[in-house]
């Protein structure tokens, strides 16, 4: 899957508040993406709320919200899966604070329709 490919399928999980699974740093996460952008370095990046898988090494269950919030670089996710239906779409109040972190946002979700399942 390209590039291109990859921003169709998260700005489409965008716009349906939909979550999607990947494998990332070789770890598998489960995730809603929030937002897309570039990263400090100019690189296309995605901010997502992972709710299920690892990273770093752990699992990211047990968490607090605030924690889980993650961007990866777009062109490094790997085995990009169709929009999770029976998972839900996650989000926390921090996410204004967690979008700081992109520069330069192309689609992001509204911070007022944020909703947690």
């Amino acid at each position: 899957m390209t590039s291109d490919e990859k921003i169709t399928r998260l700005t489409e999980a965008i716009r349906n508040n939909a979550s999607l699974t990947a494998i990332y740093k070789s770890e598998p996460r489960e995730f809603s993406p929030h937002a897309i952008g570039k990263g400090r370095y100019g690189e296309d990046v995605v901010l997502v709320y992972q709710y299920a898988g690892m990273s770093g090494g752990r699992s990211t269950r047990g968490l607090p919200p605030e924690r889980c919030w993650r961007m990866f670089i777009i062109e490094e996710l790997h085995d990009l899966g169709e929009a999770l239906t029976e998972t839900g779409w996650y989000t926390h109040d921090s996410y204004p604070a967690a979008q700081e972190r992109l520069v330069d946002i192309s689609i992001a979700v509204e911070s007022n329709s944020s909703q947690s399942s």
